[in-house]
């Protein structure tokens, strides 16, 4: 029936085929219609209709110019979660997962970067030696150390001198967590593609390809966890979180990452889920603040309007002569 609706001829070239060669046509799974041998060698590629509606990553035979076409897309962020089945969302956890890490480091980056700590101020480390017996561990195990950072002196061969242990024996006994600056963190973003942060409902055929595999999740884990790390330390990222204003626990809260931690979707202020359950402009204390505020501000300009024009007189002669003592 296809074959009758092309005519006998192929959907790429235009070529008609007699019908003692129609069993040679190929099928083409993206376009569905026959091409001859020329336009279609057998190519196979995964269809990005079958990922959206099933989560089928099989391997499916398309003409060359399918081919093309989808090597040219295969890396742009064309598709979002709308797009997805319903069935699909709700199976796949993998997909689930690695949508709510790019919709957290969305929501991380402007926290940290503003954050303009010199790289080459001290940096903190926490040293902890794994020894064979418990002995020779407990004297060093705990130790924390304040290096400056000097381009030009080893750190192990600096350890190895204030510890007094051989060189070859340190890269085996210790285990160093260092945090660094937020510059340096997020440079090791750049690596990503850099829809992954900035626009998290965006996604690529290769990027679904990555959450089968899980290659995403363990991607984007290891370039988010130092950035929370740092987060959590660093005073000038610390300062822009929020407190909870209904306990004033002094906890800072961010909108991502804490289960306990729920945000306000229009201002984003944070609240600890106890506390405010669901909340809401009508009842975040932010919002209905900065309502308050506006309504005052709209008063004042409605009172400015409605002074008499005797009285704008008197204040414009009471600024000029203030301006003339002055």
């Amino acid at each position: 029936l296809i074959l009758l609706n092309q005519k006998n001829c192929c959907a790429g070239c235009g070529l008609f085929i007699e019908t003692s060669y129609l069993k040679r046509m190929r099928f083409c799974e993206f376009f569905g219609k026959f091409f001859c041998c020329v336009c279609h060698t057998n190519t196979l590629m995964v269809l990005p209709g079958c990922v959206l509606t099933a989560w089928d990553f099989r391997m499916l035979p398309v003409s060359n110019i399918a081919r093309d076409r989808l090597n040219q897309l295969h890396r742009q962020p064309l598709l979002r979660l709308s797009d997805f089945s319903p069935r699909v969302v709700q199976t796949q956890a993998a997909l689930r997962n690695c949508a709510t890490l790019r919709k957290q480091g969305n929501m991380i980056l402007p926290f940290v970067q503003f954050c303009h700590n010199d790289p080459a101020s001290s940096l903190r480390f926490t040293l902890r030696v794994s020894g064979d017996s418990a002995s020779e561990a407990r004297g060093f195990a705990g130790v924390e150390i304040v290096l400056s950072f000097k381009a030009d002196i080893s750190w192990l061969h600096w350890l190895g001198y204030v510890l007094r242990m051989p060189n070859h024996r340190l890269p085996h006994r210790t285990l160093f967590a260092v945090a660094a600056p937020a510059q340096c963190l997020l440079s090791s973003l750049k690596a990503l593609p850099p829809h992954w942060l900035s626009n998290p409902e965006l996604w690529s055929i290769a990027d679904l390809c990555a959450v089968r595999d899980g290659q995403l999740d363990r991607e984007l884990r290891q370039a988010l966890q130092p950035i929370v790390d740092h987060l959590s330390a660093c005073t000038r990222c610390r300062a822009q979180g929020f407190v909870c204003e209904i306990c004033h626990s002094g906890q800072i809260l961010f909108p991502f990452g804490q289960i306990n931690t729920v945000a306000c979707p229009v201002c984003m202020a944070c609240f600890h889920r106890s506390c405010l359950r669901n909340p809401k402009p009508d009842n975040c204390p932010r919002c209905l603040r900065r309502a308050q505020r506006r309504v005052q501000r709209q008063e004042q300009q409605q009172q400015r309007h409605s002074r008499s024009p005797h009285q704008c007189e008197d204040s414009d002669q009471k600024g000029s002569s203030r301006e003339l003592l002055c």
